[in-house]
């Protein structure tokens, strides 16, 4: 059999979690570079903060089998979530993920022409509780420099008319914005946003 355990926990709530994990393996007699693949998926208890033990015990494999490697991914309403165990994984603070990201949009959008954008799913959830109904519907712009920083929220398209509404203003703040394009390259530009779409 195969046996995978690990702890878990989130800063963030995660209330529709599920895992898979991928167990790499060579069957007995295989030829060199001949690999199988075993999938297990399992949905999980909401994960918070306070550290979970998970395990899991898959039977079933074949004898004199040969373990190669595993890897585990959680996932959270559909959405892959980044842990310290994710494969390859980099460490970025805030501002070189939004440098990251605007690097890789230019990457694939190199000849297109497009409005500036947020990111959607960029809010976690916990913005719902700092915002009210109204507050989530509210259609506002946002105006984005060329390397996506946030540099104002307005009332109005033109981007004439500040935002009053700080507590709006401070959650916007932690979304990630796409620069405007224009064939290919950065621009400033303003970006239609309603907070309620931004959010996971």
């Amino acid at each position: 059999m195969v046996d995978v355990s690990f702890k878990i926990s989130s800063p963030v709530p995660l209330d529709d979690p599920y895992m898979v994990v991928l167990v790499e393996f060579q069957q007995r007699g295989a030829k060199p570079g001949e690999v199988s693949l075993l999938i297990h998926g399992e949905g999980l208890d909401p994960i918070t903060a306070k550290p979970k033990y998970i395990r899991i015990r898959e039977g079933g494999m074949p004898i004199g089998f040969k373990f190669l490697r595993h890897e585990v991914h959680i996932y959270n309403r559909g959405k892959e979530v980044a842990t310290n165990a994710s494969a390859k994984r980099v460490e970025l603070n805030r501002d070189e993920a939004r440098q990251y990201l605007v690097l890789e949009y230019l990457a694939a959008n190199k000849d297109a022409t497009q409005p500036a954008s947020a990111l959607p799913g960029s809010l976690t959830p916990a913005a719902r509780t700092r915002l009210s109904g109204e507050q989530l519907q509210t259609t506002c712009y946002v105006k984005v420099g060329a390397d996506g920083a946030l540099l104002g929220v307005f009332r109005d398209e033109a981007a004439n008319f500040q935002l009053g509404d700080d507590e709006l203003k401070a959650v916007l703040a932690d979304a990630f914005f796409r620069p405007a394009l224009v064939k290919g390259k950065a621009v400033a530009g303003v970006a239609r946003v309603r907070p309620a779409d931004l959010i996971l």
